[in-house]
């Protein structure tokens, strides 16, 4: 928010009588009340580019008890001036001098005067306070130059808060809310949404406001209050003022739970205003302005997500989401195919044992779903649920044979079957997050079928143990695992 100023006008004289330096008053409080204390501070400037030698300055507050004045009396009204000023008084008329010639050179820092001990008379209106200016510079001589700088006095029942606006600093597109009470009064809010020019809104004597799509880079609210007092030809005006900056595009990321076991599950959110495109790594995937995802996280990551402003450089912000190996599961949901069968045992007995034969291929699995409870974004879970996929097992190769007893007979035992293929693990692997369930985290496992172990070699007394089987392939994965969510 920025200070709220006084309405004031100033009175241009003919050019030659225009003062040197610049003149405003600050009225405390703010408004003035009819019947009221007052305070006025004095606010020199120079925006000539070049010091300003001053002279004097007579400051004249209009005494008397009519709407056009501003004090009944100007007994016991002070002063406050800088460091080697003083202030000499005549009645209404307060004569602020330099005491030493440095003091009198007014430069861009310019200088205040507090006028104090000021009691408002008991008529709402407006009246004017002059400013009698003697002063030179280079190239102008020194001589008297007049101005008036008009100050409203508010009937006494009149009351105005400061404005406020929340936020101070807002996303562009977004809304800002204004905030203030006022006594009955026709009130006007203006400002400029977007740069294209200011634009006035009539709003009642109290908020919220909520001013939308501001897109400009600065938005300077302006409140104005007017009152109609009888007698008087311009109604009274009193403004107040609030700002707020317009980001141009802004990032909100997140990725909870930011510690997980390995291959467990973060989900990653964000919201975006201003940006013209955006880019979710690892991986490269383009994203809307705002959304959600999942990820299976099998080392420590860093998610990044990277969008473009126009005429900007890109706006980037990550989340790293570690693996703690010691975040294991607590229960574990299995969906597997089922197992291949085991292989037949070779013949026995005869001069040479038979093979054991191949154990059966394992099951498949395929597009299947699975679902569990909305996922625990803390990272120090009391539950972990642990969801393995895959293929069934390829079965147990068969036992090798041995060959016929006693005598003179070296036949050989048979060898043990091969094991049977692993089942594939294919299709999508669908985990829903069903918040009516106990919450969680998760660590997913997409697995292959594994291949079924060979078949035990057959035994000969004379030539020994025959070679086991080979263990079988596994089965093939090409599954893809999505996250759905069930709303509450």
């Amino acid at each position: 928010m920025i200070e709220s100023l006084p309405f004031i006008h100033l009175f241009e004289g003919v050019a030659a009588d225009t003062p040197l330096l610049t003149y405003a008053l600050l009225p405390f409080p703010n408004p003035l009340a009819a019947s009221g204390p007052a305070q006025l501070t004095l606010v020199v400037s120079n925006s000539t580019g070049q010091f300003v030698t001053v002279t004097s300055i007579a400051l004249t507050l209009p005494v008397g008890t009519s709407a056009k004045t501003l004090t009944a009396s100007a007994n016991g009204v002070g002063t406050v001036v800088p460091t080697n000023w003083n202030a000499t008084q005549n009645g209404g008329i307060f004569t602020l001098a330099p005491t030493t010639a440095d003091a009198g050179k007014i430069g861009p820092n310019g200088l205040s005067f507090i006028v104090t001990g000021i009691t408002v008379n008991d008529q709402p209106g407006t009246c004017t306070v002059t400013i009698l200016e003697q002063a030179s510079t280079s190239a102008k001589p020194v001589a008297n130059r007049t101005t008036g700088i008009a100050v409203a006095k508010f009937p006494s029942t009149f009351a105005l808060s400061d404005l406020t606006v929340t936020p101070t600093s807002v996303p562009s597109g977004s809304s800002a809310v204004l905030l203030w009470n006022g006594s009955p009064a026709t009130y006007v809010m203006q400002y400029d949404p977007d740069g294209n020019g200011a634009q006035s809104f009539p709003v009642g004597t109290s908020g919220p406001y909520t001013a939308p799509n501001l897109t400009a880079a600065v938005v300077v609210f302006t409140l104005t209050a007017t009152v109609t007092v009888p007698g008087q030809d311009v109604p009274l005006a009193i403004q107040r003022q609030a700002v707020t900056t317009v980001v141009s595009g802004s990032v909100q990321f997140n990725a909870l739970p930011s510690i997980v076991g390995k291959n467990g599950v973060t989900r990653l959110t964000w919201t975006t205003s201003g940006t013209t495109s955006r880019t979710l790594d690892p991986g490269g995937r383009t994203v809307a302005a705002s959304g959600y995802a999942y990820a299976v996280v099998s080392g420590t990551t860093v998610f990044s997500l990277r969008a473009q402003v126009t005429g900007r450089q890109p706006i980037v912000v990550q989340q790293t989401v570690t693996v703690d190996t010691s975040i294991v599961a607590t229960n574990t949901i299995s969906v597997l195919g089922s197992d291949g069968s085991v292989g037949s045992d070779g013949a026995s007995g005869g001069f040479n044992g038979g093979p054991g034969g191949p154990g059966g291929p394992g099951g498949p699995n395929d597009s299947v779903s699975t679902s569990v409870g909305s996922l625990d974004p803390s990272s120090n879970p009391t539950r972990v649920t642990r969801v393995l996929v895959r293929g069934g097992k390829g079965g147990k190769g068969g036992k090798g044979g041995t060959p016929m007893d006693g005598g003179e007979e070296t036949g050989s035992a048979g060898p043990g079957g091969p094991g049977g293929r692993g089942g594939d693990t294919v299709g999508t692997q669908t985990v829903t997050f069903d918040p009516a369930q106990p919450s969680q985290q998760v660590i997913v496992d997409v697995l292959p079928g594994p291949g079924g172990d060979g078949g035990t070699g057959g035994t000969s007394e004379t030539t020994g143990k025959a070679p086991d089987g080979k263990r079988g392939d596994d089965g093939t994965l090409t599954a893809t695992v999505r996250f759905a969510e069930i709303s509450v």
